[in-house]
C-alpha cells in the first residue's frame, strides 16, 4: 500500500515573501560515489599489505628451520665431554687418583 504523500503548504496570499523554487540542476554527491582520498580504504589497503607480507615471512622462517632440522645434525652421535666426580669428605681417594682424574679433567699444575 503506497504511503499518502504529504501536501506542500503553499504561502497564503497574506504572505508576500516570495517562494524561492529549488533548482533542480544540482545534484547531491552521494558518499559512495565520492572520489579522493579515503582513510578507511587506506587503512584497510596498509593492513591487508602488511597481513600478506607476515604470512609470507612465517612461511619463509617455518622453510628455514625446516632445512636445518632436516639436516644431518640429528643423524650424528652424541659425545659426552663431562665425567662428573663426586668429591665429598671421607672419601678414600689417595693422591695419585686425584691427580689422574684432574689430569682427565685437564687440569693443569700452576
Amino acid at each position: 500500500m503506497p504511503k499518502a504523500r504529504k501536501k506542500k503548504s503553499v504561502p497564503s496570499k497574506k504572505n508576500k515573501t516570495p517562494v524561492k523554487k529549488k533548482s533542480t540542476s544540482k545534484k547531491k554527491k552521494s558518499r559512495s560515489g565520492k572520489s579522493g582520498f579515503s582513510w578507511r580504504k587506506a587503512i584497510l589497503l596498509t593492513f591487508l599489505v602488511l597481513l600478506v607480507g607476515g604470512i609470507i615471512y612465517a612461511w619463509y622462517l617455518n622453510n628455514l628451520i625446516k632445512h636445518r632440522f632436516d639436516g644431518e645434525t640429528w643423524a650424528r652421535p652424541s659425545r659426552v665431554f663431562a665425567r662428573p666426580l663426586e668429591l665429598y669428605a671421607g672419601l678414600k681417594l689417595s693422591p695419585e687418583q686425584l691427580m689422574f682424574e684432574l689430569k682427565l679433567a685437564d687440569y693443569q699444575p700452576v
